[in-house]
């Protein structure tokens, strides 16, 4: 008798269909930077959004960083995401190419200063801050259609990189996206 394979009725969900749509910038600055919209947040939840809308770092990456990754003070204020070596306290990263220097300015660089130890609160605990932001967006408004994610403001720096004219690999290196072709030299530098 011939078995029928285990596997055959299974499928795959549709990723392609499932891509955040991104915050049009007069959105982000209208309604998510208007004064009093964040208000109800905490400090540092308050900062991560600030922070992710400027920077396009992962919420994840954001919550996870230290004093030892924070510069504000170098001669081009940058963020770097990198692994936690700290046997007592490992992190890894999601892939290679997420380790990366970010440079910070505007909004961004001000979070910093304000907060150069990071966002110890939400340090492992990506989860929480991610339900947390989704249901303040919600709930005050934020969200354009019912398909945007607090992560849709990701999509939205890509954007405005796209629209800025930066090229396509300066755009993945920023975005912690795999550059496909071989790696010559050292990178370049912030400035």
């Amino acid at each position: 008798p011939e078995q029928k394979n285990p596997f055959a009725d299974l499928s795959f969900a549709d990723k392609s269909k499932r891509t955040r749509p991104p915050f049009a910038t007069d959105w982000i600055r209208g309604k998510i930077f208007a004064p009093g919209a964040l208000a109800a947040l905490n400090d540092e939840a308050r900062g991560i959004v600030l922070a992710f809308a400027e920077t396009g770092a992962r919420p994840s990456e954001l919550a996870n960083l230290h004093t030892g990754v924070i510069h504000v003070d170098h001669k081009v204020p940058h963020i770097s995401v990198e692994p936690r070596d700290d046997p007592d306290d490992p992190r890894e990263i999601k892939t290679a190419s997420s380790v990366r220097k970010i440079p910070l300015v505007g909004v961004a660089l001000e979070v910093f200063k304000k907060h150069p130890s990071g966002f110890p609160r939400y340090k492992d605990r990506e989860a929480s801050l991610s339900a947390l932001l989704n249901k303040h967006f919600k709930s005050h408004g934020l969200f354009p259609t019912d398909d945007h994610t607090v992560y849709s403001l990701r999509h939205s720096f890509e954007d405005r990189m796209k629209n800025g004219r930066l090229d396509e690999e300066l755009r993945r290196m920023l975005m912690g996206h795999t550059i496909d072709r071989p790696k010559y030299g050292e990178g370049g530098d912030m400035k």
